[in-house]
């Protein structure tokens, strides 16, 4: 296998072209490549950047096909249950109680494309295995980002400033960490200390806070007075500091959830690659078991149960697809070791166990699925409307969003679909994932012989979808475009393989990896 990018260039036309047509779409299949690259290094980190790459990208494929014929379309698997998916969501959102929060809830919907993009541009396994190796190693980036979030902290933390301070009543709270005193970084007393008294600070004294979880950047403006007396307290052991750390991971993101369900795919391909390595040995898998070990830390610092949960049962299902028995029975032995790891984390972090039923959490799902199930009922065909739920909660009668203060979702994505979108579309979704599990299927069972690079992108497929099925159970993880465009990449690369491997293996063009 070759571990550097290589476009494999092809032209589907007419070979009766002039020449410099050729040239101009070999230009843009270049162009294309690129896009492609940054859309899989940005996936991990950054969803406004991948939706660039990916307009981008969508935009030079276009080129290649109508304006020059460069390039023509393969034939589109699982292309009926898309167009279904999407006719009836947007028919759902023409007939929403909100039309307006519907129609701006499409372009969601529309992320579907991504999975057509990957599955048109996706000419050889050796291109796969390229980008595969690319994703992976941008998610640890993140990874290594979260490692120094708690090694090094995040800003200097005030555990003790008394409520009619200066500072407090200039809106500092206790347990803010302060990450920036004007242009100058701190994370602990020390640093702190100095900051505060610079000689070349202006006035008024901005101070850059890091607040609650999911953590939200504040400016708080202190004149010198405020800064002094914190100062002074700070001196005389009156307000504590210690080096801040986040309560709960979340990488580049800006919620913890969202991170950990991208980690949980992404983390799922890795160990499957460590899974089908060759050996016991090697440098390769080496690197596969620290870049795993890395995920799975990051994961469990989210403190996201249901993600945990779902990252489990996927190593579980790696495990039973790739090993032997002996080997299979360790896993499980791993296993309970990172459940009663994974207790302890939420225990002393969030105060609750693995099945808390009696959490406010526990109680706020309970209630948002009752009445899911209530609104199912009432509006059964085409639902509520996306995003409807925002301005009438009240005229839909929303128990949860009475009693406790946070107006989120259903924390289901079979109930959220068909509560805002009807039935009908939720039997398209369902549609949609039988047909994908059966391409997953056929991938199994036709690389059961090939390399093991190759077999280990496979598996990894496999788990994450069903982890990502089983997460959203309990969790609406379609709302999340940063999640679902992994997903719909995963679901592209799906498709692509479905179409080469079949190829590769009548033609005999597969090396053994070294």
């Amino acid at each position: 296998m070759r571990y550097y990018p290589v476009l494999e260039y092809e032209w589907r036309g007419s070979p009766a072209v002039l020449g410099w047509r050729r040239d101009l779409d070999r230009w843009l299949a270049k162009s294309l490549y690129l896009c492609l690259i940054i859309f899989v290094l940005a996936a991990p980190h950054s969803i406004a950047v991948t939706q660039v790459a990916y307009s981008m990208a969508w935009l030079l494929w276009l080129m290649r096909w109508w304006l020059l014929g460069g390039v023509s379309p393969f034939p589109q698997r699982l292309g009926w249950p898309m167009l279904a998916f999407l006719v009836l969501s947007t028919i759902s959102a023409a007939f929403s109680f909100a039309p307006l929060e519907s129609w701006l809830e499409i372009k969601k919907v529309g992320l579907l494309f991504v999975a057509v993009l990957w599955s048109q541009t996706m000419t050889s396994v050796r291109l796969v295995k390229w980008i595969s190796s690319l994703l992976i190693a941008s998610c640890l980036v993140n990874v290594a980002y979260t490692g120094w979030q708690y090694t090094f902290g995040i800003g200097a933390q005030l555990r003790q400033v008394s409520p009619e301070s200066k500072a407090a009543r200039a809106g500092l709270l206790e347990d803010d960490s302060i990450a920036l005193v004007g242009r100058y970084r701190v994370r602990d007393r020390g640093q702190l200390l100095c900051a505060l008294a610079g000689p070349d600070l202006g006035s008024p004294i901005r101070l850059t806070v890091l607040r609650g979880t999911p953590r939200k950047k504040i400016r708080l403006d202190l004149d010198h007075a405020a800064v002094e007396e914190l100062r002074q307290g700070i001196t005389r052991d009156q307000v504590l500091v210690g080096r801040g750390h986040p309560l709960r991971a979340q990488g580049f993101y800006d919620h913890y959830v969202t991170y950990a369900d991208v980690l949980v795919q992404i983390g799922l391909l890795a160990f499957s690659l460590f899974a089908t390595y060759p050996g016991e040995k090697g440098w390769r898998k080496l690197l596969l078991g620290l870049a795993v070990l890395g995920m799975a830390s990051a994961l469990w610092l989210t403190l996201t149960r249901a993600a945990m949960a779902s990252f489990l049962i996927g190593c579980l299902l790696v495990a039973y697809l790739t090993y032997r028995r002996r080997a299979r029975l360790a896993m499980v032995g791993l296993v309970v070791i990172a459940v009663v790891v994974g207790g302890f984390l939420l225990h002393r972090n969030r105060g609750v166990g693995w099945l808390s039923l009696q959490s406010p959490e526990a109680q706020y799902r309970l209630l948002m699925w009752k009445d899911g199930f209530r609104l199912i009922q009432d509006y059964p065909w085409l639902g509520v409307g996306m995003g409807s739920l925002k301005t009438h909660w009240r005229d839909l009668h929303i128990e949860a969003y009475q009693m406790f203060p946070l107006k989120s979702h259903f924390h289901s994505s079979p109930i959220q679909i068909a509560v805002e979108r009807g039935l009908l579309t939720l039997a398209a979704w369902l549609w949609l994932l039988a047909g994908y599990f059966r391409v997953l299927a056929r991938l199994v069972r036709s690389t059961v012989k090939n390399d093991w690079y190759l077999r280990g992108i496979t598996v990894g497929l496999v788990s994450s979808a069903c982890a990502f099925l089983l997460g959203s159970l309990t969790d609406y993880n379609w709302g999340d475009s940063e999640v679902v465009t992994v997903l719909w990449m995963f679901l592209g690369w799906a498709l692509a393989l479905d179409r080469l491997v079949g190829r590769v293996n009548d033609q005999a063009q597969i090396a053994p990896a070294r």
